[in-house]
């Protein structure tokens, strides 16, 4: 079992804080509706206690053992005593896309924070060309957005994936619409592009593609990067994005990504080399 570490505990702790001032949680009081990940000792849904109502939890587990890592992680939640907790089985690209679990149960959008904290990669193309992982990401937001729903966003990935030169296709693109548009930014995608640390450009991707599909519904605000080590030595790439449904409109938000603000986007590294998470 992954421990929950200090790197990954301060992670979580930004993140609330991120969420705590997309939805304005101190303010109105509101208790939210959580769809996720969390981690098999449930430290993260610890720290959200106080703001759940209902908690929706995904576990695949290991192979072979699934059962048990999901038997786990509910008799977690009951001693820490978690509101609302309900366990969806299976793999979450699926659960999305399907709108069930492997028992056939279904999800209920819309939700308040949706926590995808992956173990893997952004991008895992099947023989097809086809990133499962990415349409389930398209899918959350079109079934938030046609729920008129604003929610908190976190993906957490490794810097591992099997793209097939989509990354860097798409930052290409994303260099000549920018230039299309009078800001030319190439320099700056090339060195992302041919940097051995992949974070950056898998922000950059990750936050298009969001951002992109999330302006047909939301107005949407890209929060600070957060890199960190993780176990067995992977570069860790945590991402949070506020997205606020738009009432009363016939199209599109226009231009919702600022070329040079998002490739110039601070980054909170916190350095922790021989943490694991």
């Amino acid at each position: 079992m992954i421990p929950f570490t200090d790197s990954k505990a301060k992670a979580r702790h930004l993140n609330q804080i991120g969420l705590e001032e997309c939805l304005k949680l101190s303010k109105t009081g509101k208790k939210i509706r959580y769809f996720g990940l969390p981690s098999p000792k449930v430290e993260d849904l610890k720290l959200l206690k106080k703001h759940l109502a209902i908690t929706h939890a995904v576990e695949r587990g290991l192979k072979g053992m699934e059962w048990k890592w999901q038997h786990d992680l509910v008799v977690e939640a009951m001693l820490a005593g978690i509101p609302g907790f309900r366990l969806y089985r299976g793999d979450i690209d699926d659960i999305m896309l399907n709108g069930s679990d492997s028992f056939n149960f279904s999800i209920e959008w819309p939700y308040d924070f949706i926590n995808l904290d992956y173990t893997g990669g952004i991008i895992y193309k099947d023989e097809t060309g086809k990133s499962k992982r990415i349409s389930a990401l398209k899918h959350l937001l079109r079934m938030q957005g046609e729920r008129n729903s604003s929610f908190f966003l976190v993906i957490t990935v490794n810097d591992k994936h099997h793209d097939q030169g989509e990354i860097n296709t798409i930052l290409s693109e994303f260099a000549q619409d920018s230039q299309r548009r009078g800001c030319n930014i190439q320099k700056e995608i090339d060195t992302i592009k041919q940097s051995d640390d992949k974070r950056k450009a898998i922000f950059i991707y990750t936050s298009f593609i969001v951002i992109e599909i999330a302006r047909n519904w939301f107005k949407g605000e890209i929060l600070k990067p957060i890199f960190y080590t993780g176990w067995g030595g992977y570069k860790m790439l945590n991402m949070s994005y506020c997205l606020k449904y738009m009432d009363k409109r016939d199209a599109p938000t226009k231009d919702m990504i600022d070329p040079l603000k998002l490739i110039t986007k601070e980054i909170i590294d916190l350095n922790e080399k021989n943490s694991t998470c």
